[in-house]
């Protein structure tokens, strides 16, 4: 008697604890959807947020860029070969922006401007494979592209960057009358030595 006593007293809490679990169970799992579910939608609101902000800065950069070009050709003046130039130039540069914004550092910009107004015909590509390149090594991969760029002063120089998971990052082409050289960044954005094409009179050699 006395035990079934005793166990009548802790039957009580037990009884209640187990209707508790019982109910609360369901309701704990519908919170873990509900927050996951929010989760999900702030991450998009913050996707949607992002894209947006960049659209805007490139409308602002768009805007700063053609505006005055665009003027000048509604005006109905004639253009001379300083502003055909011009064109030119914002053409290319529109260009570039358009298919290699992973080569959008000022530096690299100020280089490919630099050559265009020396005759240098300047492509620059970008297949995605340094979207998530850490800042060090675009750091040095936008040196070596400025070198690159600033050493050629005749022909044309083309600047790729490589889709992910190849074993170079960055491509450079370098072309004139007598030479081809193609010189490649590794996954560190360091320059890999390779063979300059000579060509000559119809032959080509492999030089070192």
């Amino acid at each position: 008697a006395y035990a079934l006593g005793v166990s009548v007293i802790n039957a009580g809490p037990v009884l209640m604890g187990t209707v508790f679990a019982y109910t609360i169970r369901p309701l704990a799992r519908s919170i873990y959807v509900l927050r996951e579910q929010s989760t999900r939608r702030v991450a998009r609101e913050s996707a949607t947020a992002a894209l947006l902000e960049e659209r805007d800065a490139q409308l602002d950069r768009l805007d700063a860029l053609a505006r005055p070009m665009l003027a000048l050709l509604a005006s109905g003046e004639p253009l001379g070969d300083e502003d055909r130039t011009k064109c030119a130039l914002l053409e290319a540069r529109l260009r570039d922006m358009l298919r290699a914004p992973a080569l959008q550092h000022h530096a690299i910009v100020d280089a490919a401007q630099a050559a265009r107004l020396r005759g240098v015909e300047v492509v620059m590509l970008d297949d995605k494979g340094m979207d998530d390149a850490p800042a060090s090594v675009r750091h040095r991969v936008h040196r070596a592209v400025v070198d690159c760029l600033d050493a050629v002063w005749a022909g044309s120089a083309t600047v790729r960057v490589l889709p992910p998971g190849r074993t170079a990052l960055v491509t450079v082409l370098l072309r004139d009358d007598a030479e081809v050289r193609r010189i490649e960044l590794d996954r560190e954005g360091r320059p890999v030595s390779l063979g300059a094409l000579v060509s000559t009179g119809g032959t080509s050699t492999t030089r070192s």
